[in-house]
């Protein structure tokens, strides 16, 4: 988890700070990347936001994306960007403010680390009931955790998913013809996670 706050720091020979406010800057690791958000207080004339990442103290900060402001003014607003794949166990993350005029200021640097093991991936628990003649019954190990489930039949087609929070999450498999079917989970990210099944549908 990275997290930092304040005003951004000029990079301008006045060293005048221009009128961003960040209140808050955070980033968690989702599976193979870093997802990174940030809110400002208010903004004014302001182009966006230039995400820059580094592997490591005294290598060079690279351009990771850029992310357009949603307007001007007093009125606070909300950002997210992911990066995916991160650049190493150990991501140095920051965000450098553009404003129209061409000026640039930079926020705090924040470090995002690796995910313990006690974080790492949700795992698919056992579907229920089985076979399934109306609903098919699915949660995960980590409940909470955002989670699209996807149903596919034996030619890879995809025939039910869900996406959400919500444990156990409901798949209706009742318009589903006699067969087997594969039962994958995937995270916020798109990654798969461990436990991929097969759902028998009786008749």
């Amino acid at each position: 988890m990275l997290a930092a706050a304040g005003s951004f720091q000029a990079f301008t020979t006045s060293q005048t700070l221009l009128p961003v406010v960040l209140t808050d800057f955070t980033g968690k690791r989702v599976g193979q990347g870093v997802l990174l958000a940030w809110h400002t207080a208010s903004e004014l004339q302001s182009l966006g936001f230039e995400v820059q990442g580094q592997a490591g103290p005294g290598a060079a900060f690279v351009i990771l994306g850029f992310v357009a402001s949603t307007g001007t003014g007093t009125a606070s607003a909300s950002y997210a960007f992911r990066d995916a794949p991160a650049l190493a166990t150990l991501v140095y993350c920051r965000l450098r403010q553009l404003d129209r005029g061409g000026a640039a200021t930079y926020s705090p640097v924040a470090a995002a680390r690796a995910a313990t093991a006690a974080e790492a991936l949700a795992t698919l628990l056992p579907a229920f009931p089985q076979p399934p003649r109306h609903l098919l019954a699915v949660a995960i190990t980590r409940p909470g955790q955002e989670v699209a489930l996807q149903l596919f039949d034996g030619l890879g087609r995809e025939v039910a998913h869900q996406h959400g929070r919500q444990q156990p999450a409901e798949l209706d498999v009742r318009q589903l013809t006699s067969g087997l079917y594969y039962l994958v989970a995937r995270d916020a990210s798109g990654q798969p996670l461990p436990g991929r099944q097969n759902i028998m549908v009786g008749p």
